[in-house]
């Protein structure tokens, strides 16, 4: 007979290689002999919980804590089944109970950092971990979820140091090379990042985030094949891992198997059973638009050259620049309560913005009598954020244009940003925590775009842009000037047809103007407005519809004050210390361009 204590130093010892089947074979055979040993169990049970076998691993645990109530090692992994299912509470009971039983157990430290790392506890998260590194130097598990957190904090360099740290101690440890493969997929390095989640499956080919993380590195390289076959394998090792089954359906969308799109964001709804939850509110409008592909193919077709288009004109180059009223940039500069603000479609300062796609598609021509009634329909329109590549941060014109104070010229500011921290801390503000393993690039909810301009001849324009683009932007508008022509004109397209058309075509209105505005060289942010609060300004003659998105001050990179600006140096002064005691410091810059 195997000594007890032989058999437990061997299972430990399997069970930091990560060779957790051989354990769970030994101790079947050792419990044969052994099966009133709870600390046998209890190893047994620590084997299945790392196979994913919670079934097993709890049926394990309460056989242990059944001969032994305190079992330190059975308390810490029922807390774990219980943190798994959201029980917090109870699962800290657990792990605090195994800590008072056997205060050199490491491991209810990293049990209850993850629970304060999942409520966004971060510092004691922290202390957690370090609790456990203090009591073990050598527990890569630690290191690992540090650099979970520094991660969560954008702070790529200290999340990758500790993550290599725990590589060092153990070169096995699949979440810190699944750590270091979001790393390089945020900093859009997709090769880097698929090597190492494959590492991370050469270890545990049963990591259902690992597999969902890899499929969303294939969704960036339109490798959607591959896309699929990780989502499917994340839902098949773990059939309620609702983030798999709403980037699949992104995956059958994009390759237009619509009616599998459906069922997966019916099913991702069902899983997630949260109605306020962001990507619940997107999934139930996927789900009204596919039922529209699915039962027309030509407001399909329309569709497909709508998102076409949107992806010839999308901005990925450089910061850009908001021109702004002075008193509007007072308040985004010297208040942290403040919230930068786009307003709906039909709010903007221009009343012919939106119209020059219409115009050139001969939309409300191609209509029939049938579908312009007496009345028609509200059509909401998204909401819009004008802005300009950074390089024009100080342009005659656009003081002209955009930078004025009470109708006088010239005596706005520019405040330029970086536009990827922008839209990742929009997002972040709107995603649940736990939800970042949903692809953030999933499509162009979030995204800048260039705005094109119509010439005399019809043809549109696109300054310092490569001319195979601008002449593949133009044979997109031809089509889709043909198809909506087309749709509109057959009788049996009812007003409701043409309303759902509208609103995808007003995804894109914003983004055409005429050539006499060229020389602007506009960008524009778009955005639906679902998961923000529509907000009406009340006290004006004609109350403004709008949505905050958050405060820019610390997005901000640069500020320039207009050139008319009166007692400009004492303006900046204030911007300057203002953001400085905050720890605040962009470049400030005023403007002394001959303006007349």
């Amino acid at each position: 007979m195997v000594a007890v204590k032989t058999l437990l130093s061997k299972a430990k010892a399997l069970n930091k290689k990560r060779q957790y089947q051989q354990v769970v074979d030994e101790l079947t055979d050792a419990l044969l002999e052994h099966h009133r040993d709870a600390d046998l169990y209890a190893a047994k049970a620590e084997a299945f919980y790392r196979l994913n076998d919670r079934k097993q691993t709890e049926k394990l645990v309460e056989k242990a804590l059944l001969l032994n109530p305190e079992q330190p090692r059975a308390l810490h992994f029922m807390g774990n089944l219980e943190a798994d299912n959201k029980r917090y509470e109870a699962a800290i009971g657990y792990y605090n109970k195994a800590i008072a039983l056997d205060p050199a157990f490491e491991l209810p430290y990293i049990g209850l950092g993850s629970i304060y790392e999942e409520q966004k506890k971060y510092p004691q998260a922290i202390d957690n971990y370090n609790k456990a590194i203090a009591l073990n130097p050598n527990f890569d598990f630690a290191y690992s979820n540090l650099g979970n957190i520094y991660e969560a904090f954008n702070e790529s360099g200290k999340a990758t140091e500790y993550y290599r740290k725990a590589i060092k101690l153990n070169p096995r440890n699949e979440d810190a090379y699944n750590g270091l493969g979001i790393i390089y997929y945020n900093n859009g390095q997709n090769d880097k990042a698929e090597k190492q989640y494959k590492k991370a499956l050469e270890i545990n080919p049963q990591h259902v985030y690992v597999h969902n993380n890899l499929g969303l590195v294939y969704q960036n390289k339109n490798e959607f094949k591959k896309a699929v076959d990780c989502f499917t394998k994340a839902i098949e090792i773990n059939p309620n891992y609702a983030n798999a089954f709403n980037n699949r359906a992104l995956m059958y969308k994009a390759t237009k198997d619509y009616a599998k799109a459906k069922l997966d964001y019916e099913q991702f709804i069902a899983l997630k059973k949260d109605a306020d939850d962001y990507y619940v509110s997107i999934a139930n409008a996927e789900i009204a638009e596919l039922q529209k592909l699915i039962a027309d193919a030509g407001y399909s077709r329309i569709v497909e050259l709508v998102v076409n288009i949107k992806k010839l004109l999308l901005f990925t180059d450089g910061n850009i620049s908001h021109y702004t009223s002075f008193s509007a940039a007072k308040i985004l500069i010297l208040s942290a309560d403040s919230k930068f603000r786009l307003s709906e479609g039909a709010f903007l300062n221009d009343t012919s913005e939106g119209r020059e796609l219409f115009t050139y598609l001969d939309f409300d021509t191609a209509a029939s009598k049938k579908q312009l009634a007496l009345s028609v329909l509200f059509n909401q329109k998204p909401f819009i954020g004008s802005f300009v590549a950074a390089s024009k941060y100080n342009d005659l014109t656009l003081w002209r244009m955009y930078g004025k104070e009470e109708k006088e010229e010239a005596k706005g500011c520019a405040i330029t940003i970086n536009p990827l921290l922008l839209l990742e801390a929009i997002k972040k503000q709107l995603m649940p925590s736990g939800q970042s393993s949903i692809g953030p690039k999933d499509n162009e909810t979030f995204s800048f775009y260039k705005v094109a301009y119509r010439a005399q001849n019809g043809q549109f324009i696109l300054p310092g842009v490569q001319e195979t683009d601008v002449q593949t932007l133009n044979s997109y508008m031809e089509a889709l000037r043909e198809k909506v022509k087309e749709v509109l004109s057959k009788e049996s397209t009812t007003a409701e047809n043409r309303q759902n058309i509208l609103l995808r075509l007003n995804e894109i209105a914003y983004l055409f103007k005429t050539d006499e505005y060229q020389h602007e060289q506009e960008l524009r942010l778009v955005l639906d407005g679902i998961g923000f609060e529509k907000k009406v300004e009340q006290g004006a003659i004609m109350p403004r519809v709008y949505i905050e998105l958050l405060n820019i001050r610390p997005l901000i990179q640069k500020i320039t004050i207009g050139p008319k600006v009166e007692r400009a140096d004492e303006w900046a002064a204030a911007f300057y210390y203002s953001l400085d005691k905050d720890g605040l410091r962009p470049e400030i810059c005023i403007s002394h361009l001959p303006y007349k």
